[in-house]
């Protein structure tokens, strides 16, 4: 899915959009993701993808689902290396080490608008098999948020152990 496009003047004053020209990657302070820059008329939303170099900036958002349930949670990862295990699991070149687990904090994420949690993204891990003790589906933590991090996920970590990655989410 290519990321969302849009002309700037649709989004920033001209004042703000000279600035992020010459600097060619600036952070979106209300949703914490990059402008990149490919020409005067185009500017990326998305996930930082252009022809511009954002470097260590750039994030990738990936859904994922704990069957049987339908719900969806997106997770952003900006590892780079984190990013290409991610895109192998969809890929089903990776066959171990495919469910999602990191912490969680307690707020609610542009990203993710439905729920009152996110994972952080530095701690996101794929792995293949995990305790009883992290393993809940999406709705049961957020129905639980208010004891995560006591007895309901220790240390806020949670591992669905059935989380399955359904794809890369583009425009987040």
């Amino acid at each position: 899915m290519a990321p969302l496009r849009a002309h700037p003047a649709a989004f920033f004053p001209a004042a703000f959009f000279s600035m992020v020209f010459l600097s060619g990657c600036v952070s979106i302070p209300f949703c914490g993701d990059n402008i990149c820059l490919e020409g005067v008329e185009d500017v990326d939303l998305g996930n930082g993808h252009c022809t511009t170099d954002c470097g260590s900036l750039s994030a990738s958002y990936f859904a994922f689902t704990t069957p049987p349930y339908d719900d969806t949670f997106v997770i952003k990862l900006t590892d780079p290396v984190r990013i290409a295990q991610a895109r192998q699991i969809i890929a089903g070149e990776k066959k171990w080490e495919v469910h999602v687990m990191g912490t969680i904090v307690k707020s609610r994420i542009p990203y993710n608008p439905r729920w009152n949690f996110h994972v952080d993204p530095d701690s996101v891990a794929f792995f293949g098999n995990a305790m009883d003790i992290c393993d809940f589906s999406i709705s049961d933590v957020e129905s639980n948020l208010d004891n995560a991090g006591s007895t309901f996920l220790p240390n806020n970590v949670w591992c669905p152990a059935g989380s399955v990655l359904v794809g890369e989410v583009s425009g987040r």
